[in-house]
Formats: structure tokens, sequence, C-alpha cells
């Protein structure tokens, strides 16, 4: 059932009859025979629009259900609330992986060692180091400290950092 406008506030209402027109319909064949007949209402507008509204067979149920007094046309309930949105709750901070103070050390040059970049890495310093398990060692590393993941800037800017230092040492 079609729903009224929120503005409606009076309707009038005709038992009509339509003609399709289809020719594959299988009531009127295209013919000038017609399907109904159906209720539409009528309604006006505070502002003195109006408009046509398709309420199908059974009128009593629609005015029921919209708060139309059927004999009256005029409207029962008060005016529908707007629907309110619910806002979406805000995401908690997930717990920040927490990183040794000496991992600061790869991201000066001068004081980064391959033993401490393998150590933010989770491997084992013994050389050579094979490209794919640094490879791998990083993602899993880089997964746990993204900041989308609840991580920090800082410890995935280290393990960045790691990486790129470890990556000319590996074959």
């Amino acid at each position: 059932m079609a729903q009224p406008p929120k503005t409606a506030h009076h309707f009038t209402f005709a038992h009509e009859k339509i003609a399709c027109g289809k020719s594959s319909c299988r009531t009127c064949g295209g013919s000038s025979f017609e399907h109904g007949p159906y209720w539409y209402g009528y309604y006006s507008h505070p502002n003195g629009s109006t408009g046509k509204v398709y309420i199908g067979k059974n009128l009593s149920e629609w005015c029921r259900q919209w708060g139309i007094d059927r004999a009256t046309g005029n409207t029962t309930l008060a005016p529908r609330p707007p629907k309110t949105v619910t806002p979406p709750k805000p995401k908690k901070p997930g717990k920040k992986p927490s990183f040794p103070a000496t991992w600061g050390a790869i991201l000066k040059r001068n004081t980064a060692t391959p033993k401490l970049a393998c150590e933010i890495l989770g491997l084992k310093p013994k050389p050579p180091i094979p490209a794919a398990e640094v490879k791998a060692a990083y993602r899993a590393a880089i997964v746990r400290a993204h900041p989308d993941k609840g991580g920090s800037n800082e410890h995935a800017a280290i393990i960045n950092a790691a990486y790129a230092f470890l990556k000319p040492f590996s074959k």
C-alpha cells in the first residue's frame, strides 16, 4: 500500500478503473477494457498544492493504517515525527603494542645494526638472511603495528626502518 505524503492534511477518495493498454495484459489485452476499480486518494497540502496516491482495493484498511478518517478525509493522527538517525558508536582504540626504547636507534643510520633490525622484525640474526624470510617477517610485524589496526605511527616507522635497513643485507 502506498504511503500518503507527510504534509497532506485533507483527502478525497475516488473509485477509478484504469486501462493499461499493454498487449500482453491478461485482463484487457490492450483493448479499452479497464482494470479495477481501484481506490485513489487525492490530497491537498497546506501550501495549496495537490497530488494523487494509489491506494489499491482496500480503502478501509489503508485509512486505518495511515490514520485518515474515511468519512471526512481528514487526518486523525498527529504528523509523523521525522526519522531519527543514531550516530555510529566511536571505535575504541586498540591496545598499542609496546616496544623497547632501544628500538628507536634503528631510525638513525649511524646507530642502526643488523642485529637490532633482526630483533625488531623477530628474526634470528644469522647471516645470510633470506629475502623471503625478511619480507614475511616485515609483513607480519607491520600488520600488528599498523596505525589502522590499533598500533602507533612510531612503531610502524621503526618496523619500516628495520626492513629498509635489512633489505640490502638479505639475499
